[in-house]
Formats: structure tokens, sequence, C-alpha cells
């Protein structure tokens, strides 16, 4: 869920349009909508795979100017315990979160896009540059 939400907010921001006004909308209109501006035509699952490439370019060039696995962190509000409620005492497992995302998203354990993510984004020529760092 958090991989396709980062996908299509991808779009919205490529489309100048706040995310809470295209959740509230739909996806089905947002498409329509970019369609009718744009006259691709595009189907959901094309649309849907444009945002990954645009995630998949926009995280290979972060890793590019530096950022890493050890960027991937939980802000420290998150991981300092509550006192009270029923989480009470307890922190997320912030390794655990990352290798699944990683996993699910496509990244290897430095926090960069894999060959196979690479290559079904149509952007293989990353991984040169990539292999680098």
């Amino acid at each position: 869920m958090v991989c396709i939400s980062e996908n299509i907010g991808q779009l919205a921001n490529a489309a100048c349009v706040c995310h809470f006004v295209q959740w509230a909308m739909g996806l089905d209109k947002f498409l329509d909508g970019f369609n009718a501006v744009t006259g691709y035509g595009l189907d959901m699952d094309v649309f849907i795979a444009a945002g990954q490439r645009a995630w998949v370019l926009k995280r290979a060039l972060n890793n590019l100017m530096g950022i890493t696995a050890a960027d991937d962190r939980l802000p420290l509000k998150v991981l300092t315990p509550t006192a009270e409620g029923g989480a009470a005492g307890s922190i997320p497992d912030e390794d655990l979160m990352r290798r699944e995302y990683y996993e699910i998203r496509g990244l290897d354990e430095k926090g960069r896009p894999t060959m196979r993510l690479l290559r079904s984004s149509g952007l293989e020529f990353l991984q040169a540059r990539l292999d680098y760092l």
C-alpha cells in the first residue's frame, strides 16, 4: 500500500495536484483528468508504472547524491516510547520495517534500486553509476 501510494504521489507531484485533493477525487477521476489534459489515454496500470518510474529515478538520483540506507530513519518522535496507551513502552522495529520495505520496493541492502527494478522501470542505464557507490 505504501509503495502504490508513493507511486501515485509522484504523479500528483508531477501534475501539481494536492495529495489531499487527488485522494478526495478518487484515483479514477485523477487518471481521467490526467488523460483529458495530456491526451495520452493511459490505463491505470501504465499510469501507476509511470509513477513507479518517477519514484525509482528520484531514489537513484538521491543515492547518487549520497543518500544511503542509513538515511532511511524514522523521526525521533516516533522512536520515543509513550508512557501510556496500548503501545506504551514500545517502539517500531525500524530495522525490520526497512528490510521489508526494501524487499517490497526492490531496493538492495544499501537502499539502492536493484538491477531488476531498474530494468523493469526502463532505467537500467543508471546501474553503472550506482555500482560505484
